[in-house]
């Protein structure tokens, strides 16, 4: 009759729950229906599920302490399962909280955030989250059923370190990678400069491990992330891909300066790929030994072409000096001296040792 009567009350508790977590929930969902935002709501339907079983956990805590017709074993099974359902309850709560914010968040700031953040943090995070929970759950659990919680902690220390000294690199590396993502120096497909690597190349992934460009020469390159984050980067992908390139010469130091920095500008705009919204600039700028230097700078849209644009940009200014009679200088030296040339008499004579021979 006792075990009949403990089965007739744990079903009436769960059946109880079950009514009663449904009203509450749609309770809920209809009150959140009039707040200004829509996260109340989709949170409500993400934890509405639990709300049956935390009413059973309470229940059960009830049954256990005022149910007078229980025996000890009942008691113990009654209040067994308000301990766990409470507790796991609450644990799956949160994990359904973090899973339903991280989803809202990059859902609400889609336009703000880098698709590469969504795919590579949120389920991070999502990860580090369970992995917490199921932490505290079994210490709980531990705790609850007797365990020595200094030895348990101790033991978990321990395996942690070891863990930590044997995965050294590829956690700071992990962690690089998500200063990366969270700094965003450079974003999937941009064009950096990796001093690591001595050249530059295009991003096509941000790993939480590392990071893979195609360099200039179509190399697929794998780098860790710790190695970018100590490193200097220059990306010239941002603000804007375009680039400005400089070229110096010199110029005679009889010419006439602004005619010549007019035909200059006006040659170096016409050439192709120079950018017209952009200034095309030719400073005087300093006095040489044999020649006045000009600066001449421009703007073309993209780095990659700075090799054929500054090929371009040097004929077109060797063309319109030759056309316009603008001299480069060309330095000579002039050795002013004097050679003596000795007589072939004299060199002889000097050269030359008589002996006398006595006979």
């Amino acid at each position: 009759m006792t075990v009949l009567a403990t089965l007739a009350a744990a079903l009436v508790i769960l059946l109880l729950a079950w009514s009663g977590g449904w009203l509450i929930g749609a309770f809920l969902r209809r009150l959140t229906r009039r707040t200004p935002s829509d996260y109340d709501v989709g949170l409500v339907t993400a934890l509405a599920p639990l709300i049956g079983w935390l009413i059973a956990a309470i229940g059960f805590a009830i049954g256990a302490a005022w149910l007078g017709f229980l025996s000890e074993s009942g008691r113990w099974l009654f209040s067994e399962a308000a301990f766990y359902l409470f507790v796991f309850s609450v644990a799956d709560g949160l994990r359904r909280w973090v899973n339903y914010s991280l989803d809202h968040y990059v859902a609400t700031r889609s336009a703000e955030i880098d698709p590469n953040v969504a795919q590579q943090l949120v389920p991070l995070a999502r990860r580090v989250s369970v992995l917490a929970i199921i932490v505290v759950v079994v210490l709980i659990v531990a705790g609850h059923l007797g365990l020595d919680m200094v030895a348990l902690i101790a033991a978990l220390g321990l395996g942690g370190f070891a863990i930590a000294l044997a995965l050294k690199d590829t956690i700071t590396n992990i962690f690089s990678g998500l200063v990366i993502m969270i700094s965003r120096p450079f974003a999937i497909g941009d064009r950096v400069d990796v001093p690591t690597l001595d050249a530059w190349g295009d991003v096509t992934d941000i790993g939480m491990r590392s990071t893979t460009f195609v360099m200039r020469d179509n190399r697929f390159v794998v780098v860790p992330n710790s190695a970018l984050v100590d490193d200097t980067i220059t990306n010239y992908s941002k603000p804007d891909p375009s680039y400005r390139l400089q070229l110096d010469i010199g110029l005679d130091q009889k010419v006439d300066m602004h005619t010549a920095q007019e035909a200059i500008r006006g040659e170096v705009r016409a050439v192709e790929g120079v950018l017209e919204s952009k200034p095309v600039d030719v400073w005087f700028t300093s006095f040489g030994e044999y020649t006045n230097v000009v600066r001449v700078r421009w703007w073309v849209e993209s780095f990659t072409t700075w090799r054929a644009s500054t090929d371009a940009v040097a004929n077109a200014i060797v063309d319109v000096t030759s056309r316009e009679g603008i001299g480069m200088p060309d330095p000579k030296m002039t050795v002013d001296g004097r050679l003596a040339l000795e007589s072939a008499g004299e060199a002889e004579n000097a050269d030359t040792t008589s002996e006398t021979v006595e006979t």
